[in-house]
C-alpha cells in the first residue's frame, strides 16, 4: 500500500461499495480478495509522488474476505523448504498440507514432505499453529520439525533454523488503513479454500 500524508480530508461518501480481486499474485500463490461496504466515507491524501489516494475512513457496515487455496500454500511451503534444504544438498519433494480449524480464530497446520540425499530418503513432519486477532494480524507459534532416521535429523536441523526465525512472529493480513472503521467477528474457515473473513463498522 502507498504511504499517505497524515492530513486526510473528506472526499466521497458511497452508499454501496464493492472491490473484488481474483487470482491476485502473491509470490507463487494466488489470493482472492473481497471488500464490501455500505455508507462508506472515503478520505483523500497525497502519496509520496503527489498522487491522490482514497482511504476508507468510516462505514455503516461491511465485510472483508481474503482466501487462498491449500495447494497454493503448499507451493509456498515447498519453495521455502527446497531453498533452505538445497543449500545442504537435501532435496525436498512430495509436500502435503493439512489444515484444521479448532476455533473461529485458530488454525492448526501439518506439513508432510519427503527429503532425499544421495540414496537416503526420509519422511518429515512440520507442525504449527496460527492465531488471528481482531485486527487481522496472524501470529505463528509452535513450529516444530520431526522425522525418523539420520536424514530426517539433518533435514529438520536445517529447516528448524528457518522455522525459529518466524516462530512467534506476527504478520498483518490487511495493510489497508481503515480510519475509524473497526473489524469484528474475525473468522478462519477451511475447505476448498482457506478463508479469513471479518465484519466491520464504525467505532463504538
Amino acid at each position: 500500500m502507498p504511504s499517505v500524508a497524515a492530513n486526510l480530508v473528506p472526499a466521497l461518501t458511497i452508499d454501496l461499495f464493492r472491490a473484488e480481486g481474483s487470482g491476485m499474485s502473491v509470490g507463487p500463490a494466488a489470493i482472492d480478495f473481497l471488500l464490501e461496504a455500505q455508507k462508506l466515507d472515503l478520505h483523500r491524501a497525497p502519496d509520496a509522488e503527489g498522487n491522490i489516494v482514497l482511504v476508507p475512513h468510516k462505514a455503516g457496515n461491511g465485510r472483508i474476505e481474503v482466501s487462498v487455496s491449500p495447494s497454493d500454500i503448499e507451493t509456498l511451503i515447498a519453495e521455502v523448504a527446497k531453498s533452505e534444504a538445497g543449500k545442504h544438498g537435501v532435496t525436498i519433494d512430495g509436500v502435503q498440507l493439512t489444515l484444521r480449524s479448532n476455533s473461529p480464530r485458530s488454525l492448526a497446520a501439518e506439513v508432510r514432505l519427503r527429503a532425499k540425499k544421495l540414496f537416503l530418503s526420509a519422511s518429515i513432519r512440520i507442525t504449527g499453529r496460527v492465531n488471528l486477532d481482531e485486527a487481522l494480524v496472524a501470529r505463528i507459534s509452535g513450529l516444530d520439525c520431526t522425522g525418523d532416521g539420520a536424514l530426517a535429523s539433518i533435514a529438520c536441523g536445517v529447516l528448524k533454523q528457518h522455522l525459529q526465525k518466524i516462530d512467534g512472529r506476527e504478520f498483518p493480513l490487511l495493510s489497508l488503513p481503515l480510519g475509524e472503521i473497526r473489524l469484528r467477528d474475525v473468522r478462519i474457515a477451511t475447505g476448498d479454500k482457506l478463508a479469513v473473513t471479518a465484519e466491520f463498522g464504525a467505532a463504538g
